[in-house]
């Protein structure tokens, strides 16, 4: 019998992708400033058989880290320790295409921040992660004041678990991979995780072949294969590339720092994704801007960065902040440097150019794709124009939504008046969930709202996945919702196994204005397709959607 060829061994590593470096100037990767804080070494690695650059060194303080005073200063006892960090840097080209990869605590920062291709993790994550298997998730709210969600689910959830809006920008995805041909899920055979953000994080081979084999795979995955259904939203937030655009956003900037601005208001203070994780641990923030002294803050507000830029000509504060650095530091000294990035990292912006909306953020402008907005209307007139199946009575202007949902059934035979009536909440036996407002002839599912317009929409769409999703998983709720039918004294009945085959959405918009893919924002164009898709995929139910009439007095 041949013996087993022996496991390579793999590593928990970030991968990053830099597109702007040539494979003949790698040293452009490395962070020169901080690899001679460092004292780095730079070595030319043969056995990887590609171009390649090695970078590692070690911080060596000559003197105690810092929590040792304070430590002394409590205790009235002697506190004396030192540490040494260290940290290398590997940059390779593997087919015309630099990557780089970080080793040890200061790694990472030997790595020049502005090279880092900034949807390199998220491009691969949207197209190998299992949509029902999502592990971890940060969101961005444009528009909202720098407000940033960090959810993490061990277990893993389906990505509409997560009440996601297609109008929030993904900034880092995690979870199992669903397919990719990388060694250590070749060799174990067991599920993968990574996170993807700027980053790609996730076990490499360590040995040269088969380290260079696995980025293949990725850069193959990156370039082959769409991504899933459910996660295409997150890949359309694009990074704006048309360099008068950037040009004409950057100016609007410029005038949003002049202390002067009146759009100074459309500037928020926003850690960084790439921060995130670190600020538990943070006890103070160095700031570092051209023209200004290197200053360490407990805390940031927005007026520390911005202030310092007011000493920039005007014209130049931009440049200033993209040349400018904050490192979150473990002491409060700003000595012990845990992560860092570009100033502009920490800033979010609004900007409008004629009709079109763009988003700063981590550094970048970004604009939800026109091709993917097309692709998603042609869905919603598909939707929308699709003959009514229920003859829903007409709303009288007067009535309420309860009172409409308790009318409907003495109006039209068949329906059954569920409003305000719910089930426990798996999840929470504290609270309720409503699993529908009408049960309809045909057991369809039937959420009704009157909206004065189509922005708080996307609330009604996400009550169809829920509703759907309860029923699906517990048999508890299923159990609830069936004798809930039962007691309502119109002779219905549902089935023991019972399953929903279609969910109705019957909208009133003010007036009652016409329902059409010209009534709806884009962004609930986008979740009302991100939700049929998702019923369909995951449940089999087909949503539809039905505008109903205005009641003629």
């Amino acid at each position: 019998m041949p013996p087993a060829h022996p496991r390579t061994p793999t590593r928990l590593v970030t991968l990053h992708r830099l597109p702007d470096v040539r494979p003949d100037a790698l040293l452009d990767a490395v962070d020169l400033e901080f690899a001679d804080i460092m004292g780095a070494d730079l070595r030319i690695p043969t056995a990887l058989e590609v171009p390649a650059l090695w970078v590692d060194g070690c911080l060596a303080p000559d003197e105690p880290v810092e929590w040792c005073a304070d430590a002394s200063l409590t205790t009235g006892l002697p506190v004396a320790h030192y540490e040494r960090r260290s940290g290398g840097l590997l940059v390779l080209a593997v087919d015309d295409v630099v990557y780089a990869v970080g080793f040890g605590t200061h790694g990472r920062h030997l790595l020049a921040d502005e090279h880092k291709d900034p949807r390199f993790g998220l491009q691969f994550a949207v197209r190998a992660v299992d949509p029902y298997n999502i592990h971890d998730l940060v969101r961005r709210f444009p528009a909202a004041r720098g407000r940033s969600d960090f959810t993490h689910v061990p277990a893993g959830l389906p990505v509409f678990s997560f009440g996601l809006e297609p109008a929030e920008i993904v900034r880092r995805l995690g979870g199992g991979l669903d397919q990719a041909d990388l060694t250590f899920r070749r060799q174990t055979g067991r599920t993968a995780r990574v996170e993807g953000s700027s980053g790609l994080r996730l076990r490499l081979a360590l040995s040269p072949a088969d380290l260079i084999a696995d980025i293949r795979a990725i850069a193959e995955t990156c370039a082959r294969r769409p991504p899933h259904v459910l996660l295409e939203f997150v890949d359309q937030v694009q990074p704006v590339s048309d360099r008068r655009t950037r040009e004409r956003l950057d100016a609007a900037l410029e005038k949003m720092l002049s202390r002067d601005s009146s759009s100074e208001s459309l500037l928020a203070l926003a850690a960084p994704t790439t921060v995130l994780t670190h600020l538990a641990h943070t006890q103070s923030y160095l700031v570092r801007i051209p023209g200004a002294r290197a200053t360490a803050h407990d805390h940031l507000q927005l007026e520390t960065i911005t202030a310092p830029l007011q000493k920039q000509p005007a014209g130049n504060r931009v440049q200033a902040l993209k040349k400018s650095r904050i490192q979150v530091c473990a002491s409060g000294d700003g000595k012990d440097p845990i992560a860092g990035s570009a100033a502009i990292k920490w800033l979010e912006a609004t900007c409008s150019i004629d009709s079109r909306r763009f988003h700063l953020l981590d550094g970048h402008w970004y604009e939800i794709s026109q091709t993917y907005l097309d692709g998603i209307r042609g869905h919603i007139v598909r939707i929308l124009s699709a003959p009514p199946s229920l003859d829903l009575p007409g709303w009288a202007a007067n009535w309420t939504e309860g009172e409409y949902n308790k009318k409907v059934p003495g109006l039209r035979d068949g329906y059954v008046c569920l409003d305000r009536k719910g089930v426990r909440n798996p999840l929470n036996k504290r609270n309720w969930i409503e699993i529908c407002d009408l049960l309809g002839p045909n057991d369809e599912l039937i959420h009704v709202k009157k909206a004065e317009g189509s922005s708080p929409l996307s609330h009604l769409f996400y009550q169809a996945l829920v509703s759907a999703q309860v029923l699906a998983h517990s048999t508890q709720a299923l159990a609830q919702f069936a004798e809930l039918v039962a007691r309502q004294d119109r002779g219905r009945t549902i089935p023991d196994d019972f399953q929903p085959k279609k969910i109705v959405l019957a909208i009133l918009l003010k007036g009652g204005e016409a329902l059409t893919a010209d009534t709806l924002f884009p962004f609930s164009q986008i979740t009302l397709a991100h939700t049929a898709i998702a019923l369909q995929e995951q449940y089999h139910v087909d949503l539809e959607v039905i505008a109903i009439p205005a009641r003629q007095p």
